[in-house]
């Protein structure tokens, strides 16, 4: 479920300008991440989950999910109402539109190393070829960030594979908003 806090700032401080609710969705990034909502400014501090246009940062050490960030994504995207702006971890200010592109942009990369995985490719294969495809406009790919990325998601789909009570379903295609 979703975890929802509406008050005062970590440090306790009042936040200014508006109330703060803080949603927790699936492990994808240091144990939970967090975004906090600003209903008054419209705005959603997305975090970490989304730095950037690009390849995150899968920690698999601290639950880390290349299988799941785009179905977390989406619950976000779903259930979040009445904002109108995203700020990003470490990139510009981007919009809903941003963040259903990168829904899309995160399922066609699990979508691509499943289908090379299926094929017989290895990591460094799939780390060596892969491209991000064309449609995805101003995303960057760090090959470091790439190969983690595919390390990640081939762990996870070893780990369904070998106990089929974790495995996920293929996730569905971003419905349009």
């Amino acid at each position: 479920g979703i975890a929802v806090k509406i008050g005062d700032d970590d440090a306790g401080q009042a936040v200014r300008h508006a109330r703060l609710i803080r949603r927790h969705w699936h492990v994808v990034f240091r144990h939970r991440w967090e975004m906090q909502i600003r209903p008054a400014l419209r705005t959603l501090h997305a975090g970490d989950i989304f730095a950037r246009k690009g390849l995150p940062f899968l920690d698999a050490n601290t639950g880390g999910s290349g299988v799941a960030i785009a179905d977390s994504l989406q619950k976000a995207y779903d259930t979040i109402k009445n904002v109108d702006m995203i700020i990003t971890g470490h990139s510009t200010q981007m919009t809903w539109a941003d963040l259903r592109e990168y829904i899309a942009f995160n399922r066609d990369f699990l979508n691509d190393v499943r289908a090379a995985k299926q094929a017989g490719k290895t990591v460094d294969d799939v780390a060596g070829t892969w491209k991000i495809p064309s449609k995805y406009v101003g995303y960057a790919t760090p090959h470091d960030r790439l190969k983690a990325n595919v390390q990640v998601v081939f762990d996870e789909l070893n780990a369904a594979r070998s106990s089929p009570t974790t495995a996920r379903p293929s996730p569905a295609a971003a419905p349009s908003r």
